[in-house]
């Protein structure tokens, strides 16, 4: 495939999952367990929803910069609300937004969990009905596919390893 080719694929699979809303538009693919937007660039290296974001609408980014947000919102990818900064400027912007104790320490429940998660796809309502269908014996694929998430993620909830407050 050209590099032309790759890019204009690129566009339509980035552009197929973006959800926009007033505001930040929200990444709908997968996502780190950081919470931010990845997905296979033009040269299959998974890159960051946001940067991606940043390099469809202003073109390379230097080396040792950073794709900040001004909204703090992990899945962006508003152009709009992306920023060019240094890793120190990104850090100095997150502790005085109160995102930092000091130095690199998140503070407590700093990265929702749960239905609050950025990514999240699941709720306690849908876990129970994944628990009700895998004790019917369905298969985890069958119910990531009925649940659009993937079977490590049915797996996960089923065996406790994620939504452990769910019965």
């Amino acid at each position: 495939m050209t590099d032309e080719k790759r890019y204009i694929s690129l566009l339509f699979r980035f552009w197929s999952r973006v959800d926009f809303k007033d505001g930040c538009w929200e990444w709908l693919g997968t996502c780190y367990q950081n919470g931010y937007g990845q997905l296979r660039n033009e040269n299959s290296v998974i890159e960051s929803a946001h940067r991606l974001s940043w390099r469809i609408h202003f073109g390379e980014i230097e080396l040792e910069k950073c794709i900040c947000h001004s909204c703090d919102n992990r899945i962006c990818v508003n152009p709009k609300h992306l920023w060019l900064g240094t890793l120190k400027e990104n850090s100095k912007d997150a502790v005085s937004k109160g995102r930092h104790i000091s130095g690199f320490k998140l503070k407590p429940n700093a990265v929702p969990h749960g239905v609050n998660h950025h990514c999240a796809k699941l709720n306690p309502s849908l876990v129970s009905q994944i628990k009700q269908l895998r004790s019917e014996n369905m298969s985890y694929r069958e119910i990531g596919d009925r649940f659009c998430v993937n079977p490590q993620t049915v797996w996960n909830a089923v065996n406790k390893r994620s939504w452990k407050g769910c019965l």
